[in-house]
């Protein structure tokens, strides 16, 4: 079964939309500022989707675009700009940046404007790990049915796959505060298959093709696609939905999937900063 994103991000903004209307009544308009440099045609699309769904409800997305590469120091005058400026209540640097290491990039922005939460000082809980979990107690809630959802999520046997610190890292330390029998694959991992197979739950963050494919996957597993890679100029996940739809119970589809949650919870850690600053 595919688990389309929009029907959870929707949830999300139901939620958000009132907080959103009366920050407004205090005067207060729920701003983000979105650093985007380079042509890069996925992150193109990323930011496309940010601004898009921040003024669908109400939230004032800035974007600005550097059109070249730049250095480290140039960017942080940049993001200081948008550090030190109270109309802005959130700040990304959007990943990667042409010529500077991705994790320097994102310390520039100081913690309490950090809703991205890639920084280990943020104050905001992760918008992916958010997104992972509501995944989970979305399935769970409509289709197991059977147990409370922390019970059901420490029963299951779970595999994060990669541990870059944007996905894998910050996902897999959430699910091991729920259950300390989650496995990390990586590429030194040995038998990877093996784990994979045995694993009732996949989060795979790898950004490969077929990390999970038919001949790994359990049948009846839920295997949520956060990792992306580029085929032919179109946006892949790291298993190809043809391959395994008649084996895992539930897939999230690339696009459509993590993408549309992922931007619902940045959003409402923007809306929650903005409670926050005011």
């Amino acid at each position: 079964m595919i688990i389309y994103g929009k029907e959870i991000a929707d949830i999300v903004y139901k939620k958000l939309i009132p907080q959103i209307n009366l920050l407004k009544k205090r005067g207060i308009i729920s701003t983000l500022a979105i650093i985007l440099v380079g042509n890069n045609p996925q992150s193109f699309s990323y930011v496309k989707a940010k601004k898009r769904a921040g003024e669908r409800i109400g939230i004032n997305v800035v974007v600005n675009h550097i059109n070249n590469a730049t250095t480290l120091n140039r960017l942080k005058q940049i993001v200081d700009k948008y550090n030190n400026d109270k109309s802005f209540h959130g700040v990304i640097i959007q990943l990667p940046v042409e010529g500077v290491d991705s994790k320097k990039a994102a310390s520039l922005v100081v913690s309490r404007k950090d809703v991205d939460a890639f920084t280990k000082k943020t104050i905001f809980a992760p918008p992916i790990t958010q997104s992972v979990m509501a995944i989970l107690k979305y399935i769970h809630k409509n289709h197991v049915k059977t147990s409370i959802f922390l019970t059901w999520l420490k029963s299951q046997q779970i595999a994060v796959i990669g541990k870059g610190f944007t996905a894998g890292e910050p996902i897999f330390n959430q699910i091991f505060k729920i259950n300390k029998k989650v496995k990390r694959i990586d590429h030194n991992t040995k038998n990877p298959d093996l784990l994979i197979k045995s694993s009732d739950i996949v989060i795979s963050c790898a950004g490969s093709k077929n990390i999970v494919n038919s001949k790994n996957c359990k049948r009846g597993a839920i295997l949520i696609g956060v990792g992306l890679h580029r085929e032919d100029g179109v946006l892949k996940s790291d298993y190809n939905p043809d391959d395994i739809e008649d084996i895992a119970g539930y897939y999230t589809p690339t696009p459509k999937g993590v993408g549309p949650i992922n931007v619902a919870y940045l959003l409402k850690n923007v809306v929650l900063s903005a409670g926050l600053l005011n």
